[in-house]
């Protein structure tokens, strides 16, 4: 089986969490082809290990622009969108151009994590395509328009977002998602939904003994059965007629890296003394001093004061929230307001608190391990020079982070789904930094680290008083998380990748 696995150009994230799926479809003896923008430094080990079954192909305009930032947790939502835009004007063309090459390259299977452009390539060529993910960009984009409700360009981007979406066969979804209009329609029969978020309680002795949230659901079909329900989930070659996906919905454990190298082995490697108390601090190299006090789109600051385009607003919220007519524009807007209002203060608040000075970066007595550090000048600059070496490791650009995780006793960044996953497989609490209209953190911190890791929202990161935070997490460690999540996800995921086309092929053997 020759596997296309396309991979979305935002961040690293994507790219380390689809290396561990690629490895296990290598590993059953499948070829893959991947297609991203990702440093090939990434990929080399497992290129290493399998030369003759994965091959790289770098190509951006097969992916998609991803969401633009201004330092380590600020949402750029102008230029996000306005590169979205950008790039889905030319989506026809990445079409036309993404069914010549998977015809020539005789693939069997598109993978997306979590482009989507190339399934509607994969319709036209006749063969599956595979979703996994925990999120989808329409609903990124749809926490734009909440902060932006007049911002049209960002409401054309969801519209034609949940369209080239509604082509996908089949949607693996990984734990910490957030809702999906397009995937969790009521209007979706239950025969469209399959398995469950699978976890152990967290004091069980033997982990084996794993319970599901539903308790008639099972994510490990019998081969048999797999095979049926995949067979009746067939789609046909012609694009929906609505924005509504019929594809077929399976809830996965995690994907998710695992250290390599031991604990005290790796800090013995790194030089940190063994009974440190260590951070890790990882922003990937974004800047960690806020590149503006008020971190709020100007647009939004502009209904304030605007008292025209109520029925806009309304409609805006209605579909956000669900809020019936009724209620009234009037009413509806005032409400906008109110959380506006209350994201401007939160904001204010933060500048006020950067303008007082800075506090206590890490705690006395404990060791900080950096992950790409960021520019000069920044709270991590200050840090490192005036503590040095003593208090301070810089990891290599090289290193594995799963093996720095497992090696720290608390972990500071931002809660991405690579974070949050590797945190909660290693049992290290994290000191998250919340990000504002970046909806993805929703689904991950009360879908993923409230039930199953050990967390704490940081709200003054840039006053650069971290200490409290880093506190407060150590000790979450005493009790433990809640339940423990299956980390078997891309085995999981090799074998409906596996059956999916299984069940094409037979389908294309009747016709």
């Amino acid at each position: 089986m020759h596997v296309a696995f396309y991979v979305s150009g935002h961040g690293f994230g994507h790219s380390t969490r689809a290396i561990v799926t690629v490895s296990a479809l290598a590993e059953s003896g499948h070829s893959v082809t991947v297609v991203t923008v990702s440093p090939p430094s990434l990929f080399a080990d497992i290129q290493m290990r399998f030369p003759d079954k994965i091959a790289l192909r770098r190509d951006s305009r097969a992916l998609d622009p991803g969401i633009a930032q201004k330092d380590a947790v600020t949402v750029d939502l102008g230029k996000s969108v306005a590169d979205m835009w950008a790039f889905l004007v030319t989506w026809e063309q990445v079409r036309d151009e993404e069914v010549e090459w998977i015809h020539a390259s005789n693939i069997d299977c598109v993978v997306l994590d979590a482009p989507f452009v190339p399934a509607v390539a994969a319709r036209i060529c006749g063969v599956p395509s595979i979703l996994i993910s925990n999120f989808t960009f329409d609903t990124i984009f749809e926490g734009v328009l909440a902060l932006d409700p007049f911002n049209h360009q960002a409401r054309d981007v969801c519209k034609l977002l949940k369209e080239l979406y509604s082509h996908t066969d089949y949607l693996l979804r990984l734990p910490g998602a957030i809702p999906s209009a397009l995937f969790d329609s009521k209007d979706r029969s239950n025969e469209y939904m399959s398995g469950s978020f699978e976890r152990a309680a967290a004091d069980a002795a033997d982990t084996s003994q794993i319970a599901s949230f539903a308790s008639d659901a099972c994510i490990l079909e019998s081969t048999q059965h797999a095979l049926q329900m995949l067979a009746r989930a067939a789609l046909p070659n012609s694009p929906p007629q609505n924005t509504q996906s019929r594809a077929r919905v399976f809830n996965m454990p995690l994907v998710v890296r695992m250290a390599k190298t031991p604990r005290l082995e790796m800090r013995a490697l790194l030089g940190i003394p063994l009974d440190a108390c260590v951070v890790l601090v990882t922003f990937g190299g974004h800047n960690v001093t806020p590149s503006t006090p008020d971190r709020v789109p100007s647009p939004v600051k502009q209904l304030l004061n605007d008292k025209d385009g109520e029925d806009e607003v309304h409609d805006m919220r209605a579909a956000l929230t669900g809020i019936d007519a009724s209620s009234g524009a009037e009413s509806v807007r005032n409400n906008v307001l109110i959380e506006i209002s209350a994201h401007l203060n939160s904001a204010a608040e933060e500048a006020t608190s950067f303008s007082d000075g800075f506090g206590q970066l890490i705690p006395d007595g404990w060791h900080a391990l950096i992950c790409v550090p960021g520019p000069k000048g920044d709270l991590l600059d200050d840090f490192i020079e005036s503590n040095g070496a003593s208090r301070v490791t810089i990891a290599t650009g090289s290193s594995y982070v799963p093996d720095l995780v497992q090696a720290s006793d608390v972990v500071v960044g931002k809660c991405g789904y690579g974070t949050c996953s590797e945190v909660i497989a290693h049992n290290v609490p994290l000191v998250y930094v919340p990000r504002p209209a970046f909806v993805e953190e929703e689904g991950l911190v009360h879908n993923l680290m409230k039930p199953f890791g050990m967390s704490t929202e940081m709200k003054d990161f840039y006053a650069g008083k971290w200490s409290e935070y880093i506190l407060r997490a150590f000790r979450l460690k005493e009790h433990g998380p809640g339940a423990k999540i299956r980390l078997d996800g891309a085995a999981v995921a090799v074998n409906h990748i596996e059956d999916i086309v299984l069940v094409r092929r037979s389908i294309a053997k009747t016709k």
